[in-house]
């Protein structure tokens, strides 16, 4: 067992940076964040999934209909059409998702 944590905590705190603190007291309530901090919360971790989605979705339906249409003609599939049209969307979604959170900032401040 240590006995002598007042030199560890010295020791921790010069060794390793800044130590995280414990909370004062288990007994106390932690403040409840506002509604305006709750919706940037939600937007600063919701909005970055939706182009994510955007671009499996649209590349798997782009590259599944040229799959479709290659067999048929008898060809190799050219995965590079359905990469750039799935990076196009994806970037265009990418903006307007940023406008929305950059709006959300501004009306809410």
């Amino acid at each position: 067992m240590i006995r002598d944590s007042g030199k560890m905590a010295a020791a921790a705190h010069t060794a390793m940076g800044k130590i995280i603190q414990f909370r004062a007291s288990a007994t106390e309530e932690p403040m409840a964040p506002s509604v305006q901090e709750r919706g940037r919360h939600f937007l600063k971790f919701a909005l970055p999934a939706i182009p994510v989605a955007v671009f499996t979705s649209v590349f798997l339906l782009c590259y599944s209909v040229e799959a479709a249409d290659a067999t048929a003609a008898g060809r190799v599939i050219d995965p590079a059409a359905p990469l750039l049209g799935a990076l196009g969307v994806t970037f265009f979604i990418s903006v307007l998702c940023v406008a929305i959170y950059e709006i959300y900032r501004k009306v809410t401040d």
